[in-house]
This record gives C-alpha cells, sequence and structure tokens, in this order.
C-alpha cells in the first residue's frame, strides 16, 4: 500500500466540510496555522501520528477514513484499524502504534 497525500487532504477536506467547518476553525481546534493545513489538504506535507489522532478526534472519523484507506473485502468493510485495536491489548496497541509512526518518519520521500 502506498501512502497518497492527495487523496488523504482531500478526504481530510471532504469530512470537515461535512462538519461544516472552516479551515481556519480546523486549524484553531488543532492548535495549527491554517497554511499547515492547507497544505495537508492540498497533500504537499506530511501528518505526524500525533496530528493523525487529532484530526480523528475533531472530524469524528477512524483512521481508515481519514488516510483514504479504502475497505478490500466483505469480511472486512466497515471495521476500522481502531475498531480491530480495540481488542489488542495495550502493550500489543502501543508496540504497533510505534511501529506505525516509525514507519512515517523513515518513509523514503515524500509521505504528502
Amino acid at each position: 500500500m502506498e501512502y497518497e497525500g492527495w487523496k488523504v487532504g482531500q478526504e481530510i477536506r471532504k469530512l470537515r466540510n461535512q462538519k461544516n467547518m472552516t479551515i481556519e476553525e480546523l486549524s484553531f481546534k488543532l492548535g495549527m496555522s491554517t497554511s499547515h493545513i492547507n497544505q495537508l489538504e492540498l497533500g504537499s506535507r506530511k501528518m505526524s501520528i500525533d496530528l493523525l489522532y487529532k484530526i480523528m478526534g475533531e472530524l469524528e472519523a477512524d483512521a481508515n477514513t481519514v488516510l483514504a484507506i479504502p475497505v478490500k473485502s466483505e469480511k472486512r468493510k466497515g471495521i476500522s484499524i481502531d475498531a480491530e485495536l480495540e481488542g489488542i491489548p495495550s502493550e500489543k496497541k502501543m508496540y504497533l502504534m510505534g511501529i506505525f509512526s516509525q514507519m512515517i518518519q523513515t518513509f523514503p520521500g515524500e509521505l504528502c
């Protein structure tokens, strides 16, 4: 799977618009500059795992939705990464989140 910053940015914009929220309002709630969020929505800026969690909270969406990850099979349809993490013991959950964070930080080239 390849990270596609433009798709992620479009999904964030769509979710923000569904909440009738301006980019300025989202920026304020996230404690980020409007320029930072605009660059994220345009796909020209990387997103940290911390920012992903903040966006998930403000837009009330799971990670799959924010990251524009399509559901591939009927068996997994409607099951988010967050839901799957719910059933994992906290030690394993922290381990997996650390791996995901490391993957984002060491990804060759630009994520967004």
